[in-house]
């Protein structure tokens, strides 16, 4: 028995006299949406015509919240199921939020519990500062690395040696050779080539059409 199950008992008799159905299953689950809810399988208004093939009910209580905030949400679904098994109105009415606060159950982080509901301004609220922290632990966005052959093209609008082009571009000497001798020309861009103190130099003047490839 893990720890929720076992508060789920420890609560069963302190608050309810051991009313509650036993075979409940208690989960956690990652939810922003909400802080908890549950699913009821078994008839209402009774607790003893159930089968058990499988849970009477099973909770689910959001993972991203504190211990505390996982027990007190586990009281709140547990008064639904309460109510439930009772033949009541087992939904948020007054009666509900009486009982919750009977209990013990904890109003949303910073806000007060008062005539029965909880403010929508303050779940939002909560909502939005959970799903800011989430988004804080997200792995940092991967930079797109822009393709050696359009950095080259680029640097060839200014011109440069090889050797200067290379290092521009983060590319090797043979793949800038490879590039204006085959995969430029094949785009059509016209490369000139001037020499000057003894350095050579390229520089993109233009551009024809794209080669085609011949179909056979």
């Amino acid at each position: 028995m893990d720890f929720m199950e076992l508060k789920y008992h420890q609560f069963n008799k302190q608050f309810f006299l051991n009313r509650l159905p036993r075979n409940v299953d208690i989960r956690l689950r990652r939810m922003t949406s909400r802080y908890g809810t549950i699913h009821i399988y078994g008839e209402k208004g009774s607790v003893c015509n159930y089968d058990g093939s499988k849970p009477f009910a099973k909770i689910y209580i959001s993972a991203v919240e504190t211990t505390i905030q996982h027990l007190s949400t586990m009281k709140h679904e547990m008064v639904h199921l309460y109510l439930y098994i009772r033949g009541k109105n087992f939904g948020h009415t007054e009666h509900f939020w009486k009982l919750c606060k009977a209990i013990g159950v904890l109003p949303l982080p910073g806000y007060a519990l008062c005539e029965g509901v909880y403010g929508s301004e303050a779940i939002n609220k909560r909502r939005e500062e959970v799903n800011s922290q989430m988004a804080d632990n997200k792995a940092p966005a991967v930079e797109k690395k822009v393709p050696g052959t359009k950095l080259l093209v680029e640097a060839l609008k200014v011109g440069g040696t090889i050797e200067a082009l290379a290092e521009k571009c983060g590319i090797s000497i043979n793949t800038v050779k490879v590039q204006m001798s085959f995969h430029l020309k094949k785009k059509g861009y016209i490369i000139a080539k001037t020499e000057k103190d003894g350095k050579v130099s390229f520089q993109i003047t233009g551009q024809n059409a794209p080669v085609k490839p011949v179909k056979a």
